[in-house]
């Protein structure tokens, strides 16, 4: 495949959805997405030329199938020969010598280098050697303006290359079992339109091009002489796409995407683009396509001025074979500015797995906080550098002298000019004792940095890993600031699970697992979960069995509460360790969908998928949090209970429930005490309700297995009569249906929501 798919769904709550086998909702929008993916498969990133010039000076330039370069000691041509080649296969080229008979045309021994739209041109004095650059290959010219002597007119080409050399009825050859580079024949072309044939002879590592001196003699000058360089594969296809990242620029409102493209097994591209809302991808360009390789990339978008920080891994070119943490910043109008190095590796350790947060600016400075691994012999620490623009401050260590995952880092506060801390969240193993644990820390703007607390461990039995944390809800805890989510998976043994943790400042408040909280089977895996914030929701996205899962939650207190059950997005071919979710935080009060980004595998290549994330607005919110995990029902989902409203007492609330067989009739309780009673009543299910359990009125759920019914807080109904909640008191709330097996009537309960009153 030569193109890449951007794979849009929604996870909207929407008007006739289905399920999938294991009760997963699908939306309307996810039911679509093969439609629209078409659409965006017609994204071809590399339908045009594009051209960078690196830090040392060099001229680059990726067509499709090839990328080259060229700086004052000549030009270097490399095809594309399939992501899995073990190494580049470069044909480098200079023009060694320029003779006319027995007299030399004394070129200038470097080149100065220059590029005009899509030529190339290195001025050799008496000779200027000219690369017109299209998609799918490259013109070589020769330009002279004249030549004194006499005699015939001979260039020596200097060529240096691992691939093979055959001469063939079209030109030169130059090639390995994985395909290689075309050299065709040259002629040679007078200021009057006269062209003749130039005889080209390979002789000991050079192309030797002859301009006969009948031809010169009668010539108008200047003359050109033009070959051509084209790639060819040997059955490669499209070079693999992977390890997206996104983030939201507000500015322009719209979201920068970024990922890996494999050249090769030693040379990893960078390229990144924009999608709008209109779901238009535009602005594509190569963060890095040299034939150095920077690879693990991730982005933030200052949430001011729209500039995207953009970090990396990146040959480092003080210490080879380790890496550097570069970084590259594109303003909103595209452009790009100059890479530059975020942290340097040093003889003693390499640095690995970037995170970048952003955020506001103060006195028009902008802030980012780029986390990462220190790599040593024996510990993958955990370090944070603090930066203003793009100038490296303060550094600050955060865990040594363990084992560390891929630190996180939160995306951006959003609430006011960088006075917040930034979340920084990892995994490690400490050494010692072998045991697990999830850590984090906070970083104030300038890099001061608090001591870091446990979020998950210590353990032995866990593996923690994935692991992602949000930016500060603008809905803050009573008595404890804003809280911000934790999110990991675990893997004890062969099953991996999602855990989310309510966190603020250095405390962990609750944590969950999170298809406890969904009331979803629990026996598939999960990977990657991962966060796209809006301003006072969570929207969460996950891998399970290749499809892409997304679930909005929001903080009830310092409690997680299920605002929209989980959707199937998208998928699958989704590979596991590779999503990534950037929400938009809402400043103008326009709700703006989240973006997750992930890498589809297909049939030959893999390619960068994406799906929208819809919160469910700003109200009303859910109140209550889920408890009481239930008993599948005839259509093999759970029934799934929801609380929403303010919970203040005496505002508008509402009793609503999902996931019910079609059309079947059923009644909310409520109590002030929760229980736990399988089999209550012969039913199926487990009643979660105890005590005084008052019964709502008998509803019939619609065609979709969906009801709801307005709950009066000052008329919620009790055995002895309709009775006001009070604040500070705790309501549970739970939903008995019926439902038929196999053409025998039963019943069942939902799961259970208790809802904090104020």
């Amino acid at each position: 495949m030569s193109l890449f798919a951007l794979l849009l769904g929604c996870s909207l709550a929407a008007q006739g959805q289905a399920f999938t086998a294991d009760g997963s909702r699908v939306s309307a929008e996810g039911r679509s997405a093969a439609g629209l993916a078409a659409r965006f498969r017609a994204y071809d990133h590399l339908r045009s030329v594009h051209y960078d010039v690196d830090g040392q000076g060099t001229h680059w330039v990726r067509g499709r199938g090839y990328k080259a370069c060229a700086d004052a000691k000549g030009f270097s041509f490399t095809p594309f020969l399939g992501s899995g080649v073990p190494r580049n296969f470069p044909v480098r080229m200079r023009l060694a010598e320029a003779m006319c008979g027995d007299e030399s045309l004394g070129l200038d021994d470097r080149a100065s280098v220059h590029r005009e739209a899509s030529r190339i041109e290195l001025n050799r004095g008496a000779v200027r050697v000219r690369y017109d650059c299209s998609e799918h290959g490259v013109e070589q010219s020769f330009e002279l303006e004249t030549a004194s002597g006499e005699g015939d007119l001979v260039l020596f080409l200097e060529v240096e290359t691992e691939l093979a050399f055959a001469e063939t009825a079209d030109g030169f050859r130059f090639s390995n079992e994985r395909g290689g580079v075309d050299y065709g024949r040259a002629t040679v072309l007078d200021a009057a339109g006269k062209s003749a044939p130039v005889d080209a002879a390979w002789s000991a590592g050079e192309i030797q091009l002859t301009v006969p001196e009948s031809f010169l003699r009668s010539a108008a000058w200047p003359i050109v002489v033009d070959p051509l360089l084209t790639p060819f594969t040997v059955g490669m296809g499209a070079a693999d796409l992977s390890r997206p990242d996104a983030a939201y620029d507000r500015v322009v409102e719209r979201y920068c995407v970024v990922f890996e493209e494999q050249f090769s097994q030693t040379d990893t591209d960078l390229f990144t683009y924009y999608v709008a809302f209109d779901m238009s991808l535009t602005d594509g360009a190569y963060l890095d396509q040299s034939a150095a390789s920077w690879s693990a990339p991730r982005v933030m978008t200052s949430p001011f001025s729209g500039r995207a920080l953009y970090v990396a891994e990146a040959d480092s070119v003080a210490v080879p074979g380790s890496k550097d943490i570069g970084g590259r910043s594109r303003l909103t109008d595209g452009t790009l500015e100059a890479p530059f190095v975020v942290k340097s590796a040093e003889p003693s350790f390499s640095c690995a797995a970037p995170a970048v947060g952003a955020d506001g600016d103060i006195g028009g400075f902008e802030f980012f906080l780029v986390a990462y691994n220190r790599v040593t012999a024996t510990t993958r620490d955990v370090y944070s550098i603090s930066l203003i623009g793009t100038q490296p401050g303060s550094e600050t260590a955060h865990a040594v002298g363990v084992v560390a995952e891929p630190p996180a880092v939160s995306s951006t506060s959003g609430l006011c000019c960088g006075a917040l801390n930034y979340q920084v969240a990892w995994s490690e193993r400490e050494i010692p004792t072998g045991e697990f644990r999830v850590k984090a820390a906070q970083v104030f703007f300038t890099g001061m940095a608090s001591p870091s607390f446990t979020v998950a461990g210590p353990s032995t039995d866990a593996f923690y890993f994935d692991v992602d944390v949000s930016p500060g809800s603008q809905q803050a805890a009573p008595g404890s600031g804003f809280v911000y989510l934790v999110t990991y998976d675990d893997r004890p043994s062969s099953d991996t699970d999602s855990f989310v943790a309510v966190c603020s400042e250095g405390t962990v408040h609750n944590t969950y697992q999170l298809q406890l909280s969904e009331h979803a089977d629990l026996t598939p895996n999960q990977n990657d979960l991962s966060i796209a914030m809006g301003n006072d929701q969570f929207m969460l996205g996950y891998e399970e069995d290749g499809q892409l899962i997304l679930t909005t939650v929001e903080t009830v207190d310092q409690q997680l509460s299920i605002a929209e059950r989980r959707s199937v997005a998208a998928g699958a071919n989704l590979v596991p360790g590779s999503l990534a979710g950037a929400g938009a935080l809402q400043f103008s009060g326009v709700l703006r969908p989240g973006l997750f980004v992930w890498t589809e595998l297909g049939s030959s290549s893999s390619s960068i998928g994406g799906s929208w994330a819809t919160v469910v607005g700003p109200h009303p919110f859910a109140a209550g949090v889920q408890y009481c995990y239930g008993t599948p029902n005839s259509t093999g989902d759970r029934g799934f209970i929801q609380v929403t409203g303010d919970r203040f007492v005496g505002g508008h609330h509402e009793l609503r429930v999902e996931a019910l067989p079609p059309n079947v009739f059923g009644y909310f309780l409520a109590s002030l005490t929760p229980g736990d009673l399988p089999g209550a009543g012969g039913s199926l299910g487990t009643l979660c309700v105890s005590g005084n359990v008052g019964r709502f009125g008998v509803f019939q759920a619609d065609g979709q297995g969906s009801g709801a019914q307005t709950l009066d807080t000052l008329q919620i109904i009790q055995p002895q009569g309709p009775v006001a909640a009070l604040p500070l008191e705790h309501w549970n709330f739970q939903c008995w249906y019926r439902d038929a097996v196999g053409g025998v009537a039963v019943s069942n309960f939902t799961n259970a929501v208790t809802v904090p009153f104020r």
